[in-house]
């Protein structure tokens, strides 16, 4: 029983480690910031359905960001400057 729980706490903690990894190897310098990487890919989508207009509104002060989701890289605009 405990042998299980610590083989499935390795393989989370290897899997988010692995996770953050290639966060921060696939960012370029060049690319706005990115938000939420507490636990990577997966956090903005349970931001996002918690509370998705809080969620939204507290990072209105941000120009421009990066929103990693599984997958896919979207870039958040809220300055129409930029556009």
């Amino acid at each position: 029983m405990v042998d299980s729980v610590v083989a499935a706490l390795t393989g989370i903690l290897t899997a988010c480690l692995f996770a953050l990894a290639l966060l921060w190897l696939t960012q370029d310098e060049n690319e706005p910031a990115t938000i939420d990487t507490w636990i990577p890919f997966i956090n903005p989508m349970i931001n996002t359905s918690r509370s998705s207009s809080r969620y939204w509104s507290s990072h209105s002060r941000l120009l421009v960001y990066t929103l990693r989701v599984p997958f896919a890289l979207l870039y958040v605009v809220n300055s129409p400057l930029l556009v």
